[in-house]
């Protein structure tokens, strides 16, 4: 079985198990008086995810593959917090793409020729190939989330509101914590929202699910995204797929599947 094949089998049969949730109840409850704080709770997810105390001085490559609208998008992601870089590289069948950010500086190469933001052809600062200043910054901040979005949020200073909640989410009975937004985003209108951990407390307080309120989707209810399975990624637990609902309709949005590099 080719790559291709295999990760379509294993995204239909992903879909097929959270379509069997969807009927679950899900019920939610305010916890006003939790036995762990919200900071706590926070505190012993860092640990699930990052047990070594790894992540400021973090160095990893990360192979995405991306399934929206019936199209694949393959990507690596390398991101070196203690050198402050990151670098997107896109390899499709017209070129190379690469698009990243060094010491809060964008830089570009197409088919391994360097670019200054304002060098690039037209064509290559939109879609699909993004390659531009606000695209760089943009990426950074959401590949950023890939590896670790727990992680990310104590990296940028973020703390939880003080009310835990529970909730049935996917059949499974879920602690709740909730952050205003993340701190000094760059994405105008997708991180400067409410920003919803669900976590397992008897699995170690790993995430479950994620909701952001950013207001998409029919009921305007943001979206929620299920973590299924787990990679090793250099010390760091990074989610295996990532698959995107409206959170309203539970209607399918995308998955995203990561893989080691094995570097």
């Amino acid at each position: 079985m080719n790559k291709e094949n295999f990760l379509i089998t294993r995204q239909k049969n992903l879909i097929l198990i959270v379509l069997a949730f969807l009927g679950v109840q899900q019920l939610a409850y305010s916890q006003e008086n939790s036995e762990i704080s919200s900071k706590q709770i926070f505190e012993e997810t860092i640990k699930y995810y990052d047990k070594d105390g790894l992540w400021d001085t973090f160095s990893g490559k990360l192979l995405m593959t991306s399934l929206r609208n019936g199209s694949f998008t393959p990507q690596t992601i390398l991101i070196n917090n203690k050198t402050n870089l990151y670098e997107c590289i896109r390899n499709r069948e017209d070129g190379i793409y690469i698009k990243g950010v060094e010491n809060g500086k964008s830089f570009f190469s197409i088919d391994g020729k360097s670019y200054e933001a304002d060098e690039i052809p037209e064509k290559f600062q939109k879609y699909p190939y993004s390659l531009s200043t606000h695209y760089a910054f943009t990426y950074q901040e959401h590949h950023m989330f890939h590896f670790s979005i727990p992680l990310a949020l104590k990296k940028a200073g973020a703390q939880p509101l003080e009310r835990v909640s529970k909730k049935y989410l996917f059949g499974k009975l879920c602690s709740s914590i909730t952050f205003t937004e993340y701190p000094n985003y760059f994405e105008e209108g997708y991180y400067g929202v409410q920003i919803t951990l669900y976590v397992i407390p008897e699995e170690s307080y790993r995430i479950h699910a994620v909701h952001f309120d950013n207001g998409w989707g029919e009921s305007s209810e943001g979206i929620i995204v299920l973590f299924d399975g787990e990679i090793d990624v250099e010390g760091i637990i990074v989610p295996a797929s990532k698959l995107t609902f409206f959170e309203g309709s539970h209607q399918f949005f995308m998955v995203d599947a990561f893989e080691n590099s094995g570097e």
